[in-house]
């Protein structure tokens, strides 16, 4: 793995993942008034189910798009497929957004955790994608 590498999935670790998850972790550490794992957990699902983990996965997969179109790189089948995955995402991502308010509690919840294991898939593998220098 080069230096470079390296560089890229810190700054995609610390700068994607942790900065995006931070309004969550604040917002439902400051919802829970006593450090009950029955309370974390209601509250943590009760939080997700709202459509904002959608909201967070739709704007980075929309950052992703803009870099693999801006950037060369020899793998253009690769870049197209993930473009492509990506698109798919989005558009699933913003459907299921627009109905938080008709889908279930248990609904809303699955589709958060797909959109966010889905992003953090695409953001990753966007920050390790080899670029002509």
């Amino acid at each position: 793995m080069t230096k470079q590498t390296l560089r890229n999935i810190n700054h995609w670790f610390f700068f994607v993942f942790v900065i995006s998850l931070l309004p969550i972790l604040i917002n439902l550490f400051l919802k829970i008034e006593n450090f009950n794992t029955t309370e974390i957990s209601n509250n943590y699902f009760q939080f997700i189910s709202q459509g904002q983990i959608l909201l967070i996965s739709i704007v980075l997969l929309g950052k992703s798009i803009g870099e693999l179109i801006k950037d060369d790189t020899d793998f253009t089948l690769l870049r197209n497929f993930l473009i492509g995955l990506s698109v798919i995402l989005l558009i699933v991502f913003i459907f299921s957004y627009t109905n938080v308010d008709t889908f279930s509690e248990q609904k809303n919840k699955d589709t958060s955790l797909i959109a966010f294991v889905g992003m953090f898939i695409v953001t990753f593998s966007v920050s390790v994608f080899p670029k002509k220098q």
